[in-house]
Parts: C-alpha cells; structure tokens; sequence
C-alpha cells in the first residue's frame, strides 16, 4: 500500500519537486524520506491529544527532525501533506483563519476549522 501512494506521489507536482530537491540538495534518498516520515507519523498517531494541533515536526519527532536538514524538513512537509490528502493517515488539516503559518493537522473527530 505505501509503495502504491509513494508511486502516486511521484507523479504529482509536490512529488516531483520532493525528487529534485532530494536529488540536488539531501544525502538522504526520497523513497528513504517517504518511508521514514510515514513510519514516524503512524508510530505517533496513537499518542496523539484529541483537540492538539501538530506539526510535521512534532509528528516525526524530535529524534528524526534534529538531523535533519531545511531541504529534509520540506520534503517531509511535502509527504504528510500528500499522505493526509489522499487519506493514508487519519488526521485533517488544521485551517487558520488567515491560512498563513505552519501547517498543523490535528485527530478528525476536531469539527471546528477543519477540511476533510
């Protein structure tokens, strides 16, 4: 399943500037990224409040985020986006009023201020 939504990915605008900034700028292969973000995130879905709202950071983890560099911290970005787009992790993205900031999911059962 994670290699059908990773081929997926691929293929779309997000996925293929994923490539190109891990091809010229990370040591780290995006495939590698994708699977490690993906892992990361389910493994913090259990622990996740009710009612908290979540950064990429905060879901990948401070162990995995630290040695990362800012190219590694997009491409993630860019990963839990199209993971919670598609459906593959049960979370929804958390609207802000003036839509500017950081992205933040948040547990689907928060009503207010969500698109699902």
């Amino acid at each position: 399943m994670t290699t059908q939504i990773y081929d997926s990915f691929s293929k779309t605008s997000a996925g293929r500037c994923s490539a190109t900034l891990s091809r010229k700028f990370s040591t780290i292969p995006l495939k590698q990224l994708w699977d490690t973000v993906h892992s990361e995130v389910a493994w913090a879905l259990p622990h996740l409040m009710e009612g908290g709202k979540y950064t990429t950071e905060q879901l990948c983890g401070p162990d995995m985020w630290a040695p990362w560099f800012t190219v590694e911290h997009r491409i993630a970005g860019m990963c839990v986006a199209y993971l919670v787009k598609v459906g593959a992790i049960p979370l929804v993205l958390h609207l802000t009023r003036s839509g500017k900031g950081k992205k933040r999911y948040c547990l689907p059962s928060m009503k207010a201020g969500v698109r699902i």
